[in-house]
C-alpha cells in the first residue's frame, strides 16, 4: 500500500507538475524537513519553483523501499531548463539528476518528508559553478 501511495504522489504532484495535488497525499500534520516553510505550503512552493525553471519533467522511481510506515525512493529527474534557476538564465539544456526522498506514512497519508537532490550535478549541467564557500568544509 505504501509503495502505491508514493508512486501516485510522484505522478500526481511532480510528473503532472501540480502542486495542488499534494493535498491528496499529505496529512494536516505534515512536516517537510527539506523545504521552507517546513509544511505543505513549502513543498508546494518547491514544486512550483522547479516547474517554472524546468519543463517536460519526468521523475522516474528507480528504486523504492517500503515498510509499514516508511518509504525511501531513488528518483531520476529529467527536465529541460527553460527559465532562470538560482540566477542561471535558461539554457535549453536537458538535465538528468538523482534525487532521494524519504517519507513517513500513517494510514494512507504522508506525515513527514525528507529529500536530497544532487543540486551540484544540476548546476554543472546548466552551466553553473560550484563555489568553495558552499562546499562542505572540515575547518
Amino acid at each position: 500500500r505504501n509503495a502505491l501511495i508514493i508512486r501516485r504522489y510522484i505522478d500526481a504532484v511532480w510528473n503532472a507538475a501540480d502542486p495542488e495535488a499534494l493535498s491528496l497525499f499529505v496529512d494536516d500534520t505534515f512536516v517537510d524537513f527539506t523545504y521552507q516553510p517546513p509544511n505543505k505550503q513549502g513543498h508546494m512552493g518547491m514544486v512550483q519553483l522547479f516547474n517554472t525553471a524546468f519543463s517536460h519533467a519526468t521523475h522516474t522511481i528507480e528504486e523504492l523501499i517500503v515498510d509499514a510506515e516508511r518509504a525511501v525512493a531513488r528518483i531520476r529527474v529529467q527536465a529541460t531548463h527553460v527559465a532562470s534557476f538560482r540566477g542561471i538564465p535558461a539554457t535549453g539544456t536537458t538535465i538528468s539528476v538523482l534525487q532521494y526522498r524519504s517519507f513517513r506514512i500513517q494510514g494512507d497519508r504522508i506525515v513527514e518528508h525528507h529529500a536530497l537532490f544532487d543540486t551540484a550535478a544540476l548546476l554543472l549541467q546548466i552551466g553553473g559553478t560550484l563555489e568553495a564557500a558552499n562546499a562542505c568544509k572540515l575547518k
